[in-house]
């Protein structure tokens, strides 16, 4: 299946570069303009200064990590949608990122076709 989300902006917030060469792959033909952060500090800022619709956000991470980054972007840009997407697959791990406002909860290594038709269906209903 094919994606056009041309005009969407997606944050990947994780201090692994091949997980972020990974996701930006996966995402390469989707036509929306992809951003990296290496850690929850730069993701909030990139919060702060580029409309970012949709962040995919390792849980651990250093300088902030993605909780508490996620806590603080949901207060800048409540309408912001988060996934996170972490190795750490542990049932209080995903009940811990919900009620920190996260939207979704995926585990490593990343489903190929669940994943994008995750972000279609998100991008489908906002």
């Amino acid at each position: 299946m094919e994606y056009d989300w041309k005009g969407k902006q997606i944050l990947v917030a994780d201090d692994e570069r091949l997980n972020f060469i990974l996701l930006n792959g996966l995402l390469r033909n989707t036509n929306a303009e992809i951003h990296w952060a290496e850690n929850g500090e730069d993701a909030i800022n990139a919060c702060r200064n580029l409309p970012i619709d949709l962040i995919l956000m390792d849980l651990r991470m250093p300088i902030v990590n993605g909780l508490e980054a996620t806590r603080a972007i949901k207060a800048i840009s409540p309408e912001t949608l988060i996934i996170v997407q972490t190795s750490f697959n542990q049932p209080e791990d995903e009940t811990g990122c919900m009620l920190a406002g996260c939207d979704a909860f995926i585990t490593k290594p990343i489903d190929r076709d669940n994943v994008l038709m995750l972000i279609d269906n998100f991008f489908k209903t906002t």
